[in-house]
């Protein structure tokens, strides 16, 4: 994924931050706030591996589309919008870094006006919110320079706008799993994985990609489907990687899914597997802050004595078996088949 987004990253880098600077300067007679924040806007994108718009390019070029410039606009638009959920998950999450800088709303916790220093997270707060509205206004502004047709045009409006207010309602069900008493049932945290991560970071780029292509609606799904498969997967490694990874790759502490109490698919398969008395230990260290070696390493050996990493890996081993039926039947040049091939082994595989 890394080698994909070197190919086509600095492009999509390169037109969004023109893109962002442009519009920062010609409104910069409203108020001090506009270049403020498209500028904070740009260096947090630009950070990013601009994974979802790779993906939407590849997936034009596989199909031999021939329509680059709509390509990068619309691929620049997904990362814009990753960018701006991202500043306020950092919110929602409490994070306070993000792609090796401060997050937004702690940049602004640092600027805020001397009389009001009591209020500084409030504040901070509340202008990263406003800073990421931004962001998916400016994102729309950016789809509205498509010059490939009012049909087309309106197609892929239609599909960013309910594949990111999927993505919101995916959050809310996250957030309300974080907060609620009970772990969920597997099948409805895998269908908040699919709504929250899977379909807008692989299913709608790939979808998109193959439509500017001229691609028609059997490929459309079929690349939908594959777009699931790959995007569970992703996440699945990812609940995985926050138990056993290590914290200068995965970016984050090891075990902070646990101390922030997320009912990740590994932990409601393992609470499924325990008998009472380990269940309840374990509904006990879920949300502890901070989170002792002790607990996490009783964690990891609940997992080991279990037979749950079997059952992880059988959905993984499911959903790769599909993704690869789909890769064999497009209709694609053997290099793009291998490249996707490629992509699914390391999503499977990867340790970051």
């Amino acid at each position: 994924m890394d080698k994909l987004s070197g190919v086509y990253g600095k492009e999509i880098s390169r037109f969004l931050s023109e893109f962002l600077i442009k519009k920062g300067k010609e409104r910069s007679g409203i108020n001090q706030w506009v270049g403020d924040v498209t500028g904070r806007l740009d260096r947090l994108s630009v950070g990013g591996k601009m994974t979802r718009g790779s993906l939407l390019i590849l997936s034009h070029e596989m199909f031999e589309g021939n329509d680059r410039k709509n390509s990068v606009i619309v691929a620049s638009a997904l990362e814009l919008f990753q960018t701006s959920v991202l500043v306020h998950d950092d919110i929602i999450d409490r994070d306070s870094v993000r792609r090796g800088l401060p997050a937004i709303h702690k940049q602004y916790q640092k600027i805020i006006p001397p009389e009001s220093s009591g209020e500084s997270i409030h504040f901070g707060d509340s202008m990263a919110v406003c800073a990421g509205d931004a962001g998916f206004f400016l994102l729309y502004e950016l789809l509205s320079e498509m010059t490939a047709g009012p049909e087309v045009s309106r197609f892929i409006m239609k599909l960013v706008s309910r594949e990111f207010a999927r993505v919101v309602y995916g959050e809310m069900e996250d957030i309300y799993f974080g907060f609620s008493a009970t772990t969920p049932p597997p099948d409805e945290i895998i269908s908040c994985y699919i709504s929250k991560t899977a379909r807008y970071s692989f299913s709608l780029p790939l979808v998109i990609g193959a439509f500017l292509a001229g691609q028609k609606k059997e490929i459309l799904d079929s690349l939908e489907k594959l777009g699931e498969n790959l995007g569970l997967v992703y996440q699945i490694r990812d609940d995985e990687l926050g138990i056993y990874g290590k914290m200068d790759l995965i970016g984050k502490p090891v075990g902070s899914d646990i101390s922030e109490g997320k009912k990740t698919l590994l932990f409601s398969l393992l609470l499924s597997c325990c008998k009472t008395e380990d269940r309840r230990k374990l509904e006990k260290i879920s949300g502890k802050k901070p989170l002792p070696k002790k607990d996490l390493q009783y964690v990891k050996d609940m997992i080991d004595k279990s037979g749950v990493k079997g059952k992880m890996d059988s959905i993984i081993r499911e959903n790769m078996e599909s993704a690869g039926n789909i890769i064999l039947k497009l209709p694609v040049a053997p290099k793009y088949r291998a490249i996707l091939d490629s992509l699914s082994g390391y999503i499977s595989k990867r340790d970051k």
